[in-house]
């Protein structure tokens, strides 16, 4: 339910009980997993970042970096400092992509364009430093993000994709009769602008004027305090009040009921590196409907009971959810599709996946060390 922090405790625990020695460099240690070494490194980036990062390479003296979840700065004095280990750089967006940006709220395509504009040195900086990673291992969890990366010059080559995993153990969802005169939607995002949270507000407006009514529960913590009060502005402007709740406080717990209530699962999101909520409501509601971001595509498929949209068209979206909601989804569809996701999505593949792209990352270090002709490990 935490996304990537989870992704990444998986990783260590699987990867331990498989046998590997690992390690943990970060400013803090996983909550999801505590049995590793944990080097403490500073972020952002400080004056002792070099000693910190110099002391994990002498002390731990890895096979295999797995550099992720970090700035471009640790990124370039990891090349500095540990040239001749090999090294595999997680990408799970490019800079500005999922960046919170406090202005244009709403806006269709003003708004990722001013944002453009805001970070376009970093941008610019990240587009530059991974075209010169020559030899270089990346991994991404979408195969939608591997088109992004080779649309910005990488590639193909370089590029693995290994699924996240998703440890909720499926069951039949509760909500088996539809509440006709109101319908119970939802989602589990981050209050962003990049989830597209005002997209459901909008087609609920859209639908009261169609005769369609239906509540609508958004689950998550807040990322952006100033887009969270334009929702709620949105909310009162729109006359949604007594429809729409934000519950910030749900645990995971609360979550999984939260999930298995609804009617329909919305994912409204415009931009996602993976979007694991989409994948557990998939497991865990009849119903859900997703925009054409991250690994939704591969989620949905052909498979009974999902729909995908493409962002911002909350015309569209209520089209999709008054479809849905028309169907039956019988409960052995439910099972079949849980069954599905569950061996495409497993934490199994995911850790497997990794010891694929370590191993060519092994191989790719060798074969460019000194004495083959040509110059030492990237890093």
């Amino acid at each position: 339910m935490n996304g990537v922090n989870a992704g990444i405790g998986q990783l260590l625990k699987g990867l331990a009980g498989r046998g590997h020695q690992v390690a943990l460099a970060s400013d803090l240690r996983n909550r999801y997993y505590s049995g590793c070494a944990h080097f403490k490194i500073d972020i952002p980036h400080t004056g002792r970042s070099t000693d910190q990062l110099r002391d994990v390479f002498t002390t731990f003296r890895p096979d295999v970096l797995h550099y992720m979840v970090l700035g471009i700065r640790v990124l370039k004095e990891i090349r500095r400092v540990a040239l001749g280990i090999p090294h595999v750089i997680n990408i799970h967006n490019v800079v500005p992509k999922e960046r919170a940006f406090g202005r244009l709220y709403g806006t269709r395509n003003l708004h990722y364009v001013a944002r453009l504009l805001r970070y376009l040195p970093n941008h610019a900086a990240w587009r530059l430093t991974l075209r010169r990673l020559s030899g270089s291992q990346v991994l991404v969890h979408s195969d939608a993000m591997r088109r992004e990366l080779v649309r910005i010059g990488l590639h193909s080559s370089r590029i693995s994709v290994v699924n996240f995993g998703c440890a909720i153990e499926p069951v039949v969802p509760s909500s088996e009769v539809i509440t006709i005169r109101r319908p119970k939607l939802g989602t589990i995002a981050a209050f962003i602008h990049t989830k597209g949270i005002h997209d459901v507000l909008e087609m609920l407006a859209i639908g009261r004027k169609q005769g369609f009514e239906a509540s609508y529960t958004v689950v998550g913590h807040v990322r952006d305090q100033e887009y969270f009060a334009f929702l709620k502005r949105r909310v009162a402007a729109l006359g949604l009040e007594g429809l729409v709740e934000f519950d910030t406080e749900a645990d995971d717990d609360r979550k999984v009921a939260f999930l298995r209530d609804l009617d329909c699962y919305v994912q409204p999101s415009h931009e996602e590196g993976f979007c694991i909520a989409f994948l557990e409501a998939a497991l865990l509601s009849r119903r859900a409907v997703g925009t054409s971001v991250g690994a939704i595509r591969e989620i949905v498929g052909v498979r009974p009971g999902l729909r995908m949209e493409e962002p911002q068209e909350p015309a569209r979206l209520l089209s999709a959810v008054r479809a849905l909601l028309k169907e039956p989804v019988e409960d052995e569809l439910v099972h079949r599709r849980q069954v599905e996701l569950g061996e495409e999505f497993s934490w199994s593949r995911f850790i497997e996946g990794h010891e694929m792209v370590y191993a060519r990352a092994v191989e790719l270090c060798r074969r460019h060390r000194p004495g083959n002709g040509q110059r030492a490990c990237p890093a």
